[in-house]
């Protein structure tokens, strides 16, 4: 336990330079070790990652940040241009993770650059608004839609005429 406490602790205390870095990024990518010794004395480490945002150096025992998903997905959306659109499943292909359109729009909702990402260019794949969208509701996304030129009509979009095609 002492090896986990240890870890914890270090891993709050370093000083990350990137602002989308909380904490519970930090708790969600901690890798745990556990040391399993039998009475011939041979050890072996087990690891465990709760996600792929952080690696360990077996060499210098550091914990490192490495770019996770969250900010794959803020990259993508970023790239969207103005008055073109997304589906979520299209952002999590992009990722390189084709099940995973929940976790975008869970990235999305903790967005922690709002105004820098542009989370309004992501809709459902019939082009639906998000019913919570985090910063307003679907009205807000769709004023900031409209604004980009984007014709929005009862809370859809038209996948065909604005989706990005990449």
């Amino acid at each position: 336990m002492g090896i986990i406490f240890r870890a914890l602790r270090n891993l709050l205390a370093s000083d990350d330079k990137n602002p989308s870095t909380d904490a519970e990024q930090k708790f969600g990518a901690l890798i745990f070790q556990y040391v399993i010794s039998t009475e011939a004395h041979i050890g072996r480490v087990v690891e465990k990652s709760i996600s792929n945002t952080h690696s360990f150096n077996h060499t210098t025992g550091v914990i490192a940040l490495k770019e996770g998903f969250f900010e794959q997905v803020y990259k993508i959306v970023s790239d969207i241009p103005r008055g073109k659109v997304l589906s979520y499943g299209d952002v999590a292909r992009l990722c390189g993770n084709p099940k995973m359109s929940r976790q975008v729009g869970w990235a999305l909702h903790c967005n922690p650059r709002p105004g820098v990402v542009p989370c309004h260019r992501v809709v459902f794949k019939d082009g639906s608004l998000s019913r919570g969208f985090a910063f307003g509701g679907p009205e807000v996304q769709a004023a900031l839609l409209k604004e980009e030129g984007v014709e929005v009509e009862n809370c859809k979009v038209d996948m065909k005429k604005y989706r990005w095609n990449i």
